[in-house]
């Protein structure tokens, strides 16, 4: 049985079970964690909590670049990227 992206032997490899529009849903904690996200209309950086409690701003984001990684919340106030998708 493969476990689920919740799971200490979480797989990022495995395919996502669905997207969400991040735009509408800035500041918002996703459980289970998003697998990655990427940007869609408006280079820029993006600003995400991570499932381990760390935060950072990943810098320079450019349109259809994909950053991979256990994201449990990404922040408004410092995110200037656009038309972010992320990948469940």
């Amino acid at each position: 049985m493969t476990p689920g992206p919740w799971s200490d032997k979480w797989d990022i490899t495995q395919s996502g079970i669905g997207i969400v529009a991040i735009d509408d849903h800035l500041d918002e904690v996703f459980d289970p964690p998003l697998r990655a996200i990427r940007v869609g209309t408006t280079a820029g950086d993006i600003d995400i909590s991570c499932r381990d409690g760390s935060r950072g701003v990943v810098p320079s984001l450019q349109i259809g670049e994909t950053f991979m990684a256990q994201i449990t919340m990404v922040h408004s106030d410092g995110t200037t990227a656009a038309g972010i998708t992320g990948l469940k």
